[in-house]
């Protein structure tokens, strides 16, 4: 299983303990629905938590503001979307302090691989995201209030820039170590003539 697919399992299953916890409220992964691929969030709201450090990247999750009101008990059939944009407040503010739990369970799995990592403060973006083409490991986890999308974008680009950076250096190192041998041989040879 790839880094990626862990790591996406592994916070799905934080994030289903924590609203199981906060709420009583059950969620399951979809194990057909794990995948690999670019980050687009495709519901109508999204929760993030970005970290950085050996690597960069977010926690993320996508859902219905809908699914949201049904988490915190306050959906009602007939809302209106005005109805919806009043309760951001509540949804929203619950949908951090999930996602923040839900991290603090998952980081430690990364930081074994990568370091300490630090993250922010939670955000919120309400409507369409655009995001740079980096990937993503993804699972949807559903239960009575709906189903939500969950991420794991990871930026590896510094990753693979000093991988290579450190490949460039050895190889820069092994010719100096020759040279340096090779003058040494000259030397001797000079010296004994």
């Amino acid at each position: 299983m790839s880094l990626l697919a862990e790591s996406v399992l592994s916070f799905a299953s934080g994030l289903s303990g924590t609203f199981r916890d906060m709420l009583g409220v059950e969620f399951a992964s979809d194990p057909t629905s794990v995948c690999e691929s670019k980050f687009t969030p495709e519901k109508g709201m999204t929760v993030m938590i970005h970290f950085t450090g050996g690597i960069q990247g977010e926690f993320a999750l996508a859902l219905s503001e809908e699914t949201a009101a049904r988490l915190i008990g306050a959906w009602s059939e007939g809302m209106s979307g005005k109805d919806l944009r009043d309760l951001r407040g509540n949804f929203g503010g619950f949908l951090k302090e999930a996602l923040n739990t839900a991290v603090g369970q998952a980081i430690p799995a990364l930081e074994k691989q990568f370091d300490a990592l630090t993250f922010l403060p939670p955000v919120v973006v309400y409507g369409e995201l655009e995001y740079p083409d980096v990937p993503a490991g993804r699972v949807r986890i559903f239960g009575e209030a709906g189903d939500i999308d969950c991420f794991v974008v990871l930026n590896l680009v510094g990753i693979e820039l000093g991988e290579r950076l450190q490949a460039a250096l050895q190889a820069l190192g092994e010719s100096v170590r020759e040279a340096t041998q090779a003058k040494r041989s000259v030397t001797s040879m000079l010296d004994a003539f």
